[in-house]
C-alpha cells in the first residue's frame, strides 16, 4: 500500500481572541484614561481664566439690611432703660409747664379781679392824674405837715406821693399818701387829708387795710368823714372832723 503523506489541516485564524492576562490589562488600560491625561485636564481646568461675572447694576450707598453691622443696630434701637429715662424727663417738663401756666393764669386772674374791685373804691394815683391839683398846692400841703431837711426834700416826697379823692356830704377831700421810711412807723404811714375849700389839712397816721377796701367814707355830720381801720381783727369806723367842728 502506498502511503501518501497527508498535509496537515491548516489552522484557520479566528477573530475571537483569547483573553490573556496581558490582554486583560490592555483592556483595562483602554477603558481608563491615562493618568497623564487626567493631570493635564486638571491643570487646564485650574489655569482657565475665571468666567466674567454678569454685569450688575450699581448698588446704592446704603447697605442692605442684612449687611448692617450689629453695632449700628444697637445704636439705632435705644435700650429699655434709656427709653424710660426720656419718658420721665418729658413727664417732668410737662408737669413744670402745666404748673407754671396755672400759676400765671391764677396770678393774672387775681390781679385783674383786685383791680376791678379797687376801681369801685378810692384809687391812689399819681398827682399828675388830677388836673385840678397843681404843684404849688402839693408843696404847700406837704410843708404844712412834714418837717423837711437835707434828706427829706419836697422833690423826694413828691416822688413817693400818691393821691385819692372822696366826698363827704357837700365837701370834697383830697388825700395825700406819702410812703417812705421817714413818714412810716409802727402806727402806719402818713396820710394828709385836705378839703378843697377853706379849711386846714389834717395829718393822720394810718395802716393800710388792704386793696379794694374803702379807707375813707362819708359821715352824716358836716365837715366830718370816717376812717376805716383794723382793730381786734375787725374793720371799725373812726370819725374825723375838721378843726372847729
Amino acid at each position: 500500500m502506498d502511503l501518501m503523506p497527508i498535509e496537515p489541516n491548516p489552522i484557520k485564524s479566528s477573530s475571537t481572541k483569547i483573553s490573556t492576562a496581558d490582554s486583560a490589562e490592555s483592556v483595562e488600560t483602554e477603558q481608563q484614561p491615562p493618568k497623564s491625561i487626567l493631570l493635564k485636564i486638571t491643570q487646564s481646568d485650574a489655569t482657565l481664566p475665571p468666567v466674567a461675572a454678569a454685569e450688575s447694576k450699581p448698588q446704592k450707598d446704603k447697605p442692605p439690611k442684612s449687611e448692617v453691622p450689629k453695632g449700628d443696630l444697637a445704636k439705632s434701637k435705644p435700650a429699655k432703660g434709656e427709653v424710660t429715662k426720656s419718658d420721665s424727663k418729658n413727664k417732668n417738663w410737662r408737669f413744670l409747664f402745666i404748673t407754671m401756666t396755672t400759676l400765671v393764669v391764677l396770678t393774672l386772674g387775681v390781679g385783674a379781679s383786685r383791680l376791678i374791685f379797687q376801681q369801685k373804691t378810692e384809687i391812689f394815683k399819681s398827682p399828675s392824674k388830677i388836673p385840678t391839683l397843681t404843684t404849688e398846692q402839693i408843696d404847700k400841703t406837704i410843708e404844712s405837715r412834714v418837717r423837711l431837711d437835707n434828706k427829706v426834700t419836697l422833690a423826694y416826697l413828691r416822688s413817693k406821693l400818691s393821691v385819692a379823692q372822696f366826698q363827704s356830704q357837700d365837701r370834697k377831700y383830697t388825700v395825700f399818701r406819702i410812703i417812705t421810711s421817714e413818714t412810716c412807723g409802727k402806727l402806719g404811714c402818713l396820710y394828709i387829708v385836705k378839703p378843697d375849700r377853706e379849711g386846714m389839712s389834717i395829718s393822720l397816721q394810718l395802716e393800710d387795710i388792704g386793696v379794694g377796701k374803702e379807707m375813707f367814707k362819708s359821715s352824716p355830720k358836716f365837715h366830718c368823714f370816717n376812717v376805716v381801720q383794723r382793730q381786734n381783727d375787725e374793720d371799725r369806723n373812726f370819725e374825723i372832723c375838721e378843726q372847729g367842728y
